[in-house]
C-alpha cells in the first residue's frame, strides 16, 4: 500500500507550488526538487505533536547528550556499530569498545560510562529524532499558551480528530490531506476545521493577519474543509456531511500567546474559487505526465 507522502494525489501544498509556477510544480512532484528542512520546522513539528498528539511524542523524540567529549561520541559510534553487529549489546561488549578508546581503563568503567549515556545511546539505536531540553521546553512553551487562550483550547476540544489523512475526489482529480485537527458534529450539522500554526518569533495582529494572507493558511483551511465535505468515508458514516455548515479555524502560536483566527465565508467562497481552477490545472498538468505507454484509449 503507498504510503500518504508517496501518493501521487494532489495536495494543498502542490496547488501553492502551482500558483508559483508549473514548472516548480512538476519537478517537485517528479523528485527533481527537494524541499529543504530547516531547524524552524523542526521547532514548528515538535510544538505541534505537543500540542495535537502529546501521547506520541516520545515515540518520536529523545533528548539527546549536547557536550560529549571526542573520546565519548567514539565510545558511542562503537557501541552502535557493535549493535549492529552482535545485536544485543551485553555488560562485556561495553568493556571491551570503551577499553578500544580509553587508555588505562578501569574494570567497570565501561558500564559506568554506558549508565550516564544510556538514554542517548538508545535514543540513536531506536533512529528516533533527537532533540535538546531547550527545544522540548519551547515545544511545552506553546501547549502553555494554548492552554491559556479559552477559545484555542475549546476548539481542540471539539476538533478531536488528530492528523487524519483523507483521500478524496474533486473537480474529477484525486486529492489528499492531513487534517492538524477536525471535529464533526452530527447533532448541529456542523464541520470544525482547525489548522496549527507555530511561529519563531513574537508577532503582532497585522503581521499574523499577513502572514496567512501571503503564505495562503486561510485557502489551506479550505481545502482541508474540501477533503472532510468529499471523503467517500465521511459521506457513508454521516449521510448529508457535504451540506453541514463549515467553521474554519487557525491557530497561530508564537513565544508569547496563541492566537484564534476565524476564515469567514466570505473568505472560504474566494478561495473555493482558486482551489477550483488549481485543482483543476494541477489535474491536467499531471495527466500529460503519464507515459504513453501506460495509457489506456478508448474508442
Amino acid at each position: 500500500m503507498t504510503s500518504y507522502r508517496n501518493d501521487p494525489a494532489i495536495c494543498n501544498s502542490d496547488i501553492n507550488n502551482l500558483e508559483k509556477s508549473e514548472e516548480l510544480f512538476l519537478k517537485v512532484r517528479s523528485g527533481e526538487y527537494k524541499t529543504q528542512v530547516f531547524q524552524v520546522m523542526l521547532d514548528g513539528t515538535l510544538a505541534h505533536c505537543e500540542i495535537l498528539t502529546p501521547e506520541k511524542f516520545w515515540d518520536e523524540y529523545y533528548i539527546k547528550e549536547e557536550s560529549l567529549s571526542p573520546k565519548q561520541k567514539e565510545f558511542v559510534e562503537n557501541l552502535l556499530a557493535a549493535k549492529d553487529k552482535f545485536v544485543k549489546i551485553t555488560p562485556a561488549i561495553v568493556e571491551e569498545v570503551y577499553k578500544a578508546v580509553y587508555t588505562k581503563p578501569k574494570e567497570g568503567d565501561g558500564m559506568v560510562l554506558y549508565n550516564k549515556l544510556e538514554r542517548h545511546i538508545k535514543g540513536l539505536y531506536s533512529r528516533k529524532e533527537g532533540i535538546t531540553m531547550a527545544q522540548k521546553a519551547a515545544a511545552e512553551k506553546r501547549l502553555k499558551n494554548v492552554n491559556e487562550n479559552p477559545e484555542a483550547k475549546r476548539l481542540l476540544e471539539l476538533a478531536n480528530i488528530r492528523e487524519e489523512e483523507i483521500f478524496f475526489e474533486m473537480y474529477g482529480v484525486k486529492c489528499k490531506s492531513k487534517i492538524d485537527a477536525h471535529g464533526i458534529i452530527e447533532e448541529e450539522r456542523l464541520t470544525i476545521t482547525v489548522d496549527l500554526k507555530i511561529a519563531k518569533e513574537p508577532t503582532s495582529n497585522e503581521e499574523v493577519l499577513k502572514i496567512i494572507k501571503d503564505r495562503k493558511y486561510d485557502r489551506q483551511t479550505v481545502f482541508y474543509d474540501n477533503a472532510i465535505k468529499k471523503s467517500e468515508e465521511y459521506n457513508e458514516l454521516y449521510p448529508g456531511i457535504k451540506e453541514f455548515k463549515s467553521e474554519r479555524y487557525i491557530i497561530h502560536v508564537d513565544p508569547v500567546k496563541a492566537r484564534v483566527i476565524k476564515i469567514t465565508d466570505k473568505t472560504a467562497e474566494i478561495k473555493q474559487k482558486e482551489i477550483e481552477k488549481l485543482v483543476k490545472r494541477a489535474g491536467e498538468l499531471c495527466e500529460s505526465e503519464i507515459p504513453e505507454t501506460n495509457q489506456i484509449l478508448e474508442v
